[in-house]
């Protein structure tokens, strides 16, 4: 278990910030809340997933893997936007 949370802390140190401006430069409809509202998803899916996510190997690749997730979600809340 404390692997699993050492990973989950390290891929969320890589990414965090890159995730937060990838979010605000791709993503202009996300207002603040909503940016943070798919970041807590990203998350949610990062704990549920690590250790597949891990063995991705390079930072590039799990940080690549988080900004899918991302843009995922943040298109699934546009598209409810659009309804």
């Amino acid at each position: 278990m404390r692997k699993r949370k050492l990973k989950c802390m390290q891929i969320y140190n890589e990414s965090k910030e890159i995730l937060y401006w990838y979010l605000k430069k791709n993503c202009p409809w996300l207002s603040d809340k909503d940016t943070h509202d798919v970041m807590n998803v990203v998350w949610e899916q990062l704990v549920e997933n690590v250790d597949e996510v891990y063995k991705l190997g390079q930072k590039e690749s799990r940080v690549t893997w988080v900004l899918f997730v991302a843009d995922k979600q943040a298109k699934k809340l546009k598209g409810k936007e659009d309804e």
